[in-house]
Protein backbone atom coordinates (compact mmCIF):
# COMPACT_ATOMS: atom_id res chain seq x y z
CA UNK A 1 0.00 0.00 0.00
CA UNK A 2 0.99 3.38 -0.74
CA UNK A 3 1.49 6.24 2.36
CA UNK A 4 1.16 9.45 2.51
CA UNK A 5 3.99 10.93 3.53
CA UNK A 6 3.01 14.44 4.99
CA UNK A 7 6.23 16.55 4.02
CA UNK A 8 5.51 16.02 0.25
CA UNK A 9 1.43 17.06 0.71
CA UNK A 10 3.09 20.36 1.74
CA UNK A 11 4.19 20.74 -1.75
CA UNK A 12 0.35 21.38 -2.83
CA UNK A 13 0.15 23.73 -0.17
CA UNK A 14 2.75 26.04 -1.06
CA UNK A 15 2.60 25.47 -4.90
CA UNK A 16 -0.55 25.96 -5.61
CA UNK A 17 -2.11 28.55 -3.30
CA UNK A 18 -3.24 31.47 -5.63
CA UNK A 19 -5.85 29.26 -7.32
CA UNK A 20 -8.06 28.41 -3.94
CA UNK A 21 -7.98 31.34 -2.11
CA UNK A 22 -11.28 32.64 -2.40
CA UNK A 23 -13.63 29.77 -3.09
CA UNK A 24 -16.80 28.72 -1.40
CA UNK A 25 -16.56 25.52 1.22
CA UNK A 26 -16.99 22.47 -0.38
CA UNK A 27 -19.97 20.51 0.79
CA UNK A 28 -21.11 16.52 0.63
CA UNK A 29 -21.95 16.32 -2.69
CA UNK A 30 -19.05 18.04 -4.31
CA UNK A 31 -16.76 15.99 -1.75
CA UNK A 32 -19.02 12.53 -3.20
CA UNK A 33 -18.31 13.62 -6.53
CA UNK A 34 -14.68 14.42 -5.70
CA UNK A 35 -13.83 10.83 -4.34
CA UNK A 36 -15.86 9.42 -7.11
CA UNK A 37 -13.82 10.96 -9.95
CA UNK A 38 -10.46 11.07 -8.13
CA UNK A 39 -9.20 7.48 -9.49
CA UNK A 40 -9.81 8.15 -12.87
CA UNK A 41 -8.24 11.23 -12.72
CA UNK A 42 -5.24 9.20 -11.38
CA UNK A 43 -5.84 6.98 -14.24
CA UNK A 44 -5.84 9.67 -16.77
CA UNK A 45 -2.63 11.06 -15.73
CA UNK A 46 -0.87 7.28 -15.04
CA UNK A 47 -1.97 7.40 -19.21
CA UNK A 48 -0.32 10.62 -19.53
CA UNK A 49 3.10 9.70 -18.42
CA UNK A 50 2.76 11.38 -15.06
CA UNK A 51 3.58 8.02 -12.82
CA UNK A 52 3.83 7.80 -9.32
CA UNK A 53 3.30 11.06 -8.78
CA UNK A 54 -0.26 10.90 -9.61
CA UNK A 55 -0.92 8.20 -6.57
CA UNK A 56 -1.11 11.00 -4.19
CA UNK A 57 -3.56 13.77 -2.99
CA UNK A 58 -0.58 16.10 -3.74
CA UNK A 59 -0.09 15.04 -7.64
CA UNK A 60 -1.51 18.43 -8.45
CA UNK A 61 1.44 20.03 -7.15
CA UNK A 62 3.94 18.42 -9.76
CA UNK A 63 1.33 18.05 -12.59
CA UNK A 64 1.24 20.30 -15.88
CA UNK A 65 -1.57 22.28 -16.15
CA UNK A 66 -2.05 21.16 -20.00
CA UNK A 67 -5.06 22.06 -22.06
CA UNK A 68 -5.89 18.47 -21.96
CA UNK A 69 -5.73 18.08 -18.42
CA UNK A 70 -8.26 20.66 -17.94
CA UNK A 71 -10.43 19.30 -21.06
CA UNK A 72 -10.01 16.05 -19.38
CA UNK A 73 -11.38 17.62 -15.84
CA UNK A 74 -13.91 19.51 -18.06
CA UNK A 75 -15.48 16.35 -19.20
CA UNK A 76 -15.90 15.05 -16.00
CA UNK A 77 -17.59 18.42 -15.29
CA UNK A 78 -15.17 20.02 -12.78
CA UNK A 79 -13.79 23.50 -13.12
CA UNK A 80 -9.69 23.30 -13.23
CA UNK A 81 -9.43 25.82 -10.17
CA UNK A 82 -12.33 24.15 -8.26
CA UNK A 83 -10.32 20.65 -8.41
CA UNK A 84 -7.64 22.41 -7.65
CA UNK A 85 -9.44 24.07 -4.32
CA UNK A 86 -10.88 20.42 -3.23
CA UNK A 87 -8.14 18.69 -3.90
CA UNK A 88 -6.06 21.40 -1.61
CA UNK A 89 -8.46 21.59 1.09
CA UNK A 90 -8.20 17.28 1.44
CA UNK A 91 -4.54 17.63 1.52
CA UNK A 92 -4.79 20.36 4.20
CA UNK A 93 -7.43 18.67 6.62
CA UNK A 94 -5.56 15.33 6.08
CA UNK A 95 -2.48 16.82 7.40
CA UNK A 96 -4.62 18.30 10.36
CA UNK A 97 -6.23 14.95 11.16
CA UNK A 98 -3.00 13.09 10.79
CA UNK A 99 -0.99 15.78 13.10
CA UNK A 100 -4.00 15.62 15.73
CA UNK A 101 -3.75 11.73 16.10
CA UNK A 102 0.14 11.78 15.06
CA UNK A 103 1.84 14.85 15.98
CA UNK A 104 3.46 14.32 19.22
CA UNK A 105 5.03 10.72 17.09
CA UNK A 106 5.84 12.68 14.54
CA UNK A 107 7.52 15.91 16.27
CA UNK A 108 9.47 12.34 18.29
CA UNK A 109 10.90 11.27 14.82
CA UNK A 110 11.67 14.77 13.84
CA UNK A 111 13.87 15.08 16.82
CA UNK A 112 15.57 11.38 16.44
CA UNK A 113 16.71 12.20 12.96
CA UNK A 114 17.87 15.39 14.09
CA UNK A 115 20.34 13.74 16.70
CA UNK A 116 20.94 11.20 14.36
CA UNK A 117 22.62 13.84 11.58
CA UNK A 118 24.12 15.74 14.39
CA UNK A 119 25.58 12.41 15.43
CA UNK A 120 27.08 11.59 11.63
CA UNK A 121 30.33 10.94 11.35
CA UNK A 122 30.11 10.71 7.59
CA UNK A 123 28.40 14.10 7.46
CA UNK A 124 30.37 17.72 7.13
CA UNK A 125 29.32 20.36 9.39
CA UNK A 126 27.95 22.00 6.42
CA UNK A 127 25.67 19.41 5.49
CA UNK A 128 24.78 18.68 8.75
CA UNK A 129 23.51 22.44 9.04
CA UNK A 130 21.94 22.52 5.37
CA UNK A 131 20.11 19.10 6.66
CA UNK A 132 18.58 20.49 9.36
CA UNK A 133 17.55 23.47 8.12
CA UNK A 134 15.92 21.23 5.42
CA UNK A 135 13.86 19.37 8.16
CA UNK A 136 13.40 22.35 9.77
CA UNK A 137 11.49 24.09 6.87
CA UNK A 138 9.88 20.66 5.73
CA UNK A 139 8.35 20.75 9.36
CA UNK A 140 7.31 24.38 9.63
CA UNK A 141 5.51 23.78 5.84
CA UNK A 142 4.01 20.88 7.61
CA UNK A 143 2.84 22.51 10.60
CA UNK A 144 1.39 25.20 8.68
CA UNK A 145 -0.77 23.08 6.14
CA UNK A 146 -1.80 20.80 9.28
CA UNK A 147 -3.26 24.20 10.94
CA UNK A 148 -6.85 23.97 10.64
CA UNK A 149 -7.65 27.08 10.13
CA UNK A 150 -6.84 26.92 6.22
CA UNK A 151 -9.83 25.54 5.93
CA UNK A 152 -13.04 27.08 5.06
CA UNK A 153 -16.03 26.57 7.81
CA UNK A 154 -17.59 23.28 7.99
CA UNK A 155 -15.09 21.60 5.82
CA UNK A 156 -12.96 19.94 8.17
CA UNK A 157 -15.95 18.58 9.72
CA UNK A 158 -16.96 16.59 6.21
CA UNK A 159 -13.11 15.59 5.89
CA UNK A 160 -13.73 14.10 9.52
CA UNK A 161 -16.98 12.13 8.63
CA UNK A 162 -15.74 10.81 6.03
CA UNK A 163 -12.34 10.40 6.46
CA UNK A 164 -12.64 6.50 5.92
CA UNK A 165 -13.70 6.57 1.90
CA UNK A 166 -10.86 9.79 2.17
CA UNK A 167 -8.07 7.53 3.10
CA UNK A 168 -9.39 4.52 0.78
CA UNK A 169 -9.56 6.84 -1.97
CA UNK A 170 -6.25 8.32 -1.84
CA UNK A 171 -4.63 4.50 -0.20
CA UNK A 172 -3.82 6.61 3.39
CA UNK A 173 -2.69 3.58 5.85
Amino acid sequence: MKRLVLPVLALLFFCIPALAQTSAPFNQSELNKYLADYPAVVKYLDEQGEGQEAQQPDMLADIRMTKEFEGFLGSKGWNTQRFIYVTRQLASGIVALQMADQGPRIQSEFEQTKAEIMKSPDLTPEQKKQFLAQMEQSMAQTKAMGDASNLAPGELALIKANKGKIFKTFEIE
